[in-house]
């Protein structure tokens, strides 16, 4: 299914099961500078040869981290509300 988050069983990215917690946590770190870095690529496409690469970077991880803040109070203020409902 197409934008579809979740792959469907057996399409799943695989993680070999004999890493340690290190190279488990090397893998992670690996797809966060790989993530950056194609996110880097979108902007250099999108600010063409004389942008400013970094500070849109800086200014976009920002942005993202104003919405991923509002998000967690959201969920944090609707859990609150559903456990004083049924907190009887």
């Amino acid at each position: 299914m197409a934008g579809q988050l979740i792959p469907p069983p057996g399409q799943e990215a695989l993680m070999q099961e004999n890493l340690t917690k290190t190279q488990r946590i090397a893998l992670w770190a690996d797809l966060v500078d790989a993530t950056e870095e194609l996110v880097k690529a979108g902007l250099r496409h999108k600010l063409g040869p004389d942008g400013d690469v970094d500070k849109a970077f800086r200014d976009w991880y920002v942005r993202e981290m104003e919405e991923h803040d509002r998000t967690v109070a959201h969920m944090l203020d609707e859990l609150h509300r559903r456990s004083s409902k049924h907190a009887r």
